[in-house]
């Protein structure tokens, strides 16, 4: 009896359900038109314009002629024709993609690529330049301008106008200058190897993480007011690292250059910089400059020399050919340094400097010389001294 009870309770409540459900309107079946597009076009789907003869067709010098704004792109390899350039930018606002391909010269070949008047707002990036008779990438016209991912070969070099910024490029094996930078530019993470000379940079400029090694001129050569952070230029055939006026060469290794490790002009601020093992001076500083925390030992010639009115502060200058610390100019501060085994004199003055708290030892023609004067602190041993200005031996 309650089974047959529930069952008709089951359905009683199946039917009103079902009765409601009936009750609500179904809407239109007819479509309001035709199914909207899914995929997007190939205009969409690549935007940019391929490096070709419809997209950008040269003339009698150029193989091809980027002419106007927009991004660009290379589908492969561009082989160099005899005097030509291979791609020329003659417009503003252009990317060019290089695609990890490369432009390759050939024999009587121009400039891989060329910016043959000003323009500005490019992008250069992801690709090589080889074997171009002139240039590998001559963008000396282009302003505000970024080169990135870049590799340069058997040409002449990089270069770019003012206030661009250069990004993880190497020049390598260029029978001219590697890298020739304009004004106010920033380089970080380049190379420059075996080039005629390495990074000439012009006024104003940043250079941080860079290489220059052997290169048979200097390897970075700096205009006024530049800034050198953590680069490294070693067995170049000039100077390894040289600038003008009011520069600032920080945390570099400049060592087994073949002439001077560096080299600056007035007012220049050199700091934890190790310079050994150069053909000539370690460092060799033009006057109202300051040197701090460096080591320029095993030189051919000085640790150091500096010329007027320099501070030289708690450096180390062992083992160099002739003196650790020689002055050619007047007031000079030579403060609280070591110098230790120099075939010269340990510190060589002028007669004129402040020479105070430095150590000196075992230096084959003395320690100090002077050996004393109104701006000399007095020459004490560590166990007699008594004098907080006194220079220990």
């Amino acid at each position: 009896m309650k089974g047959n009870r529930m069952k008709r309770i089951v359905i009683t409540l199946l039917s009103i359900v079902s009765s409601q459900l009936t009750a609500f309107g179904q809407g239109p079946l007819t479509p309001p038109g035709p199914p909207a597009p899914t995929m997007k076009t190939l205009d969409q789907v690549e935007a940019r314009l391929i490096v070709n003869t419809t997209n950008a067709p040269g003339d009698g010098s150029n193989q091809f002629i980027i002419s106007a704004p927009g991004s660009y792109y290379l589908t492969g390899n561009i082989t160099g024709v005899s005097g030509k350039n291979g791609i020329a930018i003659n417009a503003d606002d252009v990317t060019l993609d290089l695609n990890g391909f490369a432009l390759i010269g050939v024999g009587g070949s121009l400039r891989g690529i060329f910016v043959p008047s000003t323009h500005r707002n490019l992008r250069i990036h992801n690709g090589i330049a080889h074997n171009w008779g002139n240039t590998g990438m001559d963008c000396g016209n282009g302003i505000n301008c970024q080169f990135d991912h870049l590799r340069i070969s058997q040409s002449n070099g990089f270069l770019c106008g003012p206030g661009c910024v250069i990004n993880s490029v190497s020049v390598d094996g260029n029978g001219g200058g590697g890298f020739t930078i304009g004004d106010h530019c920033t380089l970080t993470g380049c190379s420059a190897t075996g080039n005629l000379t390495g990074f000439t940079l012009g006024g104003n400029c940043t250079i941080m993480a860079s290489t220059a090694v052997g290169n048979g001129g200097g390897g970075i050569s700096a205009g006024p007011y530049c800034t050198i952070i953590g680069c490294t230029a070693t067995t170049n055939t000039g100077n390894g690292i040289i600038t003008s006026s009011d520069c600032t060469i920080k945390d570099c290794t400049v060592s087994a250059n073949h002439s001077v490790g560096i080299y600056t002009a007035v007012r220049c601020l050199i700091a934890n910089c190790t310079a050994n093992s150069n053909g000539n001076d370690g460092i060799y500083c033009d006057g109202h400059s300051t040197v701090k925390l460096c080591n320029a030992s095993s030189n051919t010639r000085s640790g150091i020399e500096a010329a007027g009115d320099c501070l030289i502060s708690e450096n180390q200058f062992n083992n160099n050919i002739l003196n650790g610390i020689y002055t050619s100019g007047n007031s000079n501060r030579v403060d609280s340094n070591h110098t230790n085994y120099n075939s010269g004199y340990g510190i060589l003055s002028s007669g004129t400097d402040w020479v105070i708290r430095n150590t000196s030892s075992n230096n084959t023609d003395g320690n100090y010389l002077p050996t004393s004067g109104a701006t000399i602190g007095p020459i004490q041993t560590a166990s007699t001294a008594n004098n907080p200005f006194a220079n220990l031996q």
